[in-house]
């Protein structure tokens, strides 16, 4: 289970998340794509916004149902070999609704819980630019988290902001999540200061 965060907005998470899901599924790989952002862009992307509309299947209701059972909410998308778990707009309140309650950050540990998740190689789960409900529930039942990144200065902080909270997961939730890297996007191997600044990621 691998969650794709970064707190700073419009960094490639949803990029990141479609193409790491469609390398996998091309090697063969049984994928499943959670889409926790209620803009629902990777749902969009893969071409499961009509499916889920039709089938009335969504990672809300597999939330308030706290279901243990997958397969009533998957979409099967366009593409062979990834399913998806859709978002749609209410999951805007989810941090609201769970606001104060015992199970607040673990959210999606029912779902990522249960044993259908076994029929899957890889989970890759798509987060929105925060650290509340589903993002911390996210990290908090992953594996492995990567942080996506543009080659600009002001993303070192939006690194560190990122790092400094999923080190409070590992802290106080789950011991087991671990740091893979960072994922540059738009980055131009002959721009100086594009250079400049992987260095700096890398350090």
């Amino acid at each position: 289970i691998v969650t794709i965060a970064n707190q700073k907005g419009g960094v490639g998470k949803t990029t990141c998340a479609v193409n790491l899901a469609s390398a996998y599924a091309k090697m063969g790989k049984n994928v499943l794509v959670i889409d926790a952002d209620a803009q629902a862009n990777t749902t969009s992307h893969l071409g499961g916004l009509e499916l889920a509309q039709k089938q009335n299947r969504y990672l809300y209701d597999a939330i308030e149902r706290e279901s243990d059972k997958l397969s009533p909410f998957i979409v099967e998308t366009k593409f062979k070999n990834i399913h998806i778990l859709a978002a749609d707009a209410r999951l805007k309140d989810i941090s609201r609704k769970y606001k104060g309650e015992i199970n607040q950050f673990h959210v999606l540990h029912p779902i990522l819980k249960s044993d259908d998740i076994s029929s899957y190689d890889i989970v890759i789960i798509d987060t929105h630019p925060a650290f509340d409900t589903l993002p911390q529930s996210a990290l908090s039942a992953s594996d492995y988290y990567l942080i996506p990144l543009f080659p600009e200065e002001h993303s070192l902080q939006g690194l560190a902001d990122q790092i400094k909270s999923a080190n409070s997961v590992i802290k106080y939730q789950n011991p087991m999540l671990t740091f893979l890297g960072c994922v540059i996007s738009r980055f131009d191997k002959n721009n100086a200061t594009h250079r400049k600044i992987e260095d700096r990621f890398r350090e």
